[in-house]
């Protein structure tokens, strides 16, 4: 399975929209501090507009590898990722299972992760862990009923897409029960959705060790961005920064004086995101 995940690329072709020929949109990750505080708008109705940032109370930023972070209280993860659509949920979890294959996952040594896509029929109704197992195990056919004698422990789950499943798959399905500790209670999960069927997520977890929001970066933030990373010469990415900015700003419209081939780059990218609304 590291040998699997390994070659997998972290972002799918298809999403997020490529900016430039290697260089795709970012994300950013935020920790639910209380399940009680609201949002101080609608922000899962941005469906994934990543040049707005609203501001959420009660959260903190987290990075990628405070994700998986044990909590005191149990070695047994139970991690809800949501966020709008095409945001960014699925490239996080590639990011996790690359992460894991490399032997870079910081927090924990899990012996097997296991990702599995709730939009596959054959997982939304599977019945038993080697049902999980989209991969013919072959020589490892005993897999399974090796964590099942361990109650999963060692074993990381990745349940992507919740909002994919029926009401009913929701309510009496294995990764519902594997989710609320019914089976497997051992194991570690993490389960991302869409925002508007968290909800009916967080109702049926008495057990939730960690509650992340995946936000998009303002359009500021993505232009600097895209400046830093292209323009490598630190004294001329801040030049191109301070050329383009009025009032503590950004312009709606970029120039630069620069001959340098990377900051013309960096401009028309930032010019043709802005044109394309993304």
């Amino acid at each position: 399975m590291r040998q699997h995940y390994k070659h997998q690329p972290i972002v799918a072709t298809d999403w997020p929209p490529r900016i430039g020929k290697d260089y795709f949109g970012r994300l950013a990750l935020v920790e639910k501090q209380d399940s009680t505080t609201q949002a101080e708008s609608a922000w899962h109705m941005l469906r994934g507009q990543v040049d707005k940032t609203v501001k959420l109370t009660g959260n903190k930023e987290i990075s990628v590898e405070d994700v998986l972070q044990p909590t005191d209280s149990s070695l047994s993860l139970r991690v809800v990722i949501d966020g709008p659509p095409g945001i960014g949920k699925t490239t996080l979890c590639r990011k996790l299972l690359n992460m894991w294959s490399n032997g870079t996952l910081v927090h924990q040594q899990y012996d097997l992760v296991l990702y599995c896509p709730l939009r596959n029929s054959k997982i939304a109704t599977a019945t038993t862990l080697a049902d999980l197992f989209v991969r013919q195990l072959k020589r490892y056919k005993n897999v399974p009923e090796w964590f099942e004698g361990r109650d999963g422990e060692g074993l990381l789950i990745m349940f992507d897409g919740w909002d994919e499943l029926s009401e009913q798959l929701r309510q009496s399905s294995l990764a519902a029960s594997i989710i609320c500790k019914d089976e497997l209670d051992q194991c570690s999960v993490i389960v991302t959705s869409r925002s508007y069927a968290s909800t009916s997520l967080l109702e049926i977890m008495s057990n939730l060790s960690r509650h992340v929001q995946v936000i998009g970066f303002s359009g500021e933030e993505i232009s600097t961005v895209i400046i830093q990373t292209l323009q490598k010469d630190t004294k001329l990415a801040q030049e191109l920064i301070d050329e383009n900015t009025e009032r503590n700003k950004y312009k709606s419209h970029f120039t630069t004086t620069h001959s340098s081939k990377d900051s013309q780059l960096a401009v028309k990218l930032i010019n043709d995101l802005q044109v394309r609304n993304e």
